[in-house]
């Protein structure tokens, strides 16, 4: 007879208390060192507090991507000009690169993630009634309140901590979390981390970011357009060649800066959006 292991039991012990099916005496929770002095923690907590229902305003996030989406566009738009002025495209071929492309990374890109998840990284589609119980009502009350579906999850089996969302619209929206996530959180954090990835999918972060990321990937392409162009064309030639590859190389630099910064506003917004739908932006 083969005798249980202890330090096995002891271990799903501390899993099943930290999830709500064991008693809660024998969970091991992390010890958290609070802020020493009293004055520096109170200031804390009340920045955190406020941040987590709105009193300390961000941004306008309908205005600052508009802004945004306008200047990297604009941009674009002064490359593809030069372009069509020097006769290396006609002002149609210029267009209809800029559509199909933004076209086709718009609606293949989710297909395409979804293939890679599978293939590469192990995951599983796992259906809302196979997550935590605790974490399925939260989850189902933030999709109500804010009046969109409940996003498709997906599980990879890897013990590294992540989760990201992708997909079109808030409809159609996938949430990937992997194990290794759901072992380390307690409850509350693992559904302030569900939570920030439900407010990318509210946001529409999914479409507005790949809209602005195509603007680097064209200026780019026009870029190494400029440079094939000057290798093989006469010396008049290869000098227009060069300027318009240092032109939209230089551009292209610009625009990577200002998609970091439309990626940074929209993580803002949606931490701004976890801290209020769990109201509880600190462990403390």
């Amino acid at each position: 007879m083969v005798s249980p292991n202890p330090h096995k039991s002891a271990g799903k012990r501390e899993i099943s208390a930290r999830w709500g099916y064991g008693p809660k005496e024998e969970a091991i929770s992390p010890e958290i060192q609070p802020v020493a002095d009293p004055h520096i923690r109170a200031a804390l907590l009340d920045r955190r507090r406020a941040l987590a229902v709105g009193t300390l305003a961000l941004p306008n996030l309908f205005m600052r991507s508009v802004a945004t989406l306008v200047l990297l566009y604009a941009l674009l738009s002064l490359v593809l000009i030069a372009v069509v002025e020097m006769g290396y495209a006609t002002p149609e071929l210029a267009l209809v690169i800029g559509v199909v492309v933004a076209v086709a990374q718009y609606v293949l890109g989710p297909w395409l993630i979804d293939l890679s998840l599978r293939w590469l990284y192990r995951m599983r589609w796992v259906r809302v009634a196979e997550l935590p119980e605790r974490l399925q009502s939260f989850v189902a009350r933030v999709c109500e309140a804010n009046r969109f579906r409940i996003p498709d999850f997906g599980v990879i089996d890897d013990g590294a901590p992540q989760a990201f969302t992708y997909g079109h619209h808030p409809s159609n929206a996938r949430v990937v979390i992997s194990r290794g996530l759901m072992e380390i959180l307690n409850p509350a954090e693992l559904e302030a981390v569900v939570a920030h990835e439900l407010g990318h999918a509210r946001n529409w972060d999914m479409a507005l970011m790949t809209m602005a990321q195509l603007v680097p990937m064209l200026l780019y392409y026009v870029y190494r357009t400029g440079i094939r162009v000057a290798a093989r064309g006469k010396d008049k030639v290869r000098g227009v060649a060069i300027a318009v590859a240092v032109g939209a190389y230089l551009i292209y630099i610009i625009s990577e800066y200002v998609v970091l910064w439309f990626s940074r506003t929209r993580e803002y917004n949606a931490d701004r959006f976890a801290g209020r739908v769990t109201v509880t932006p600190t462990p403390w």
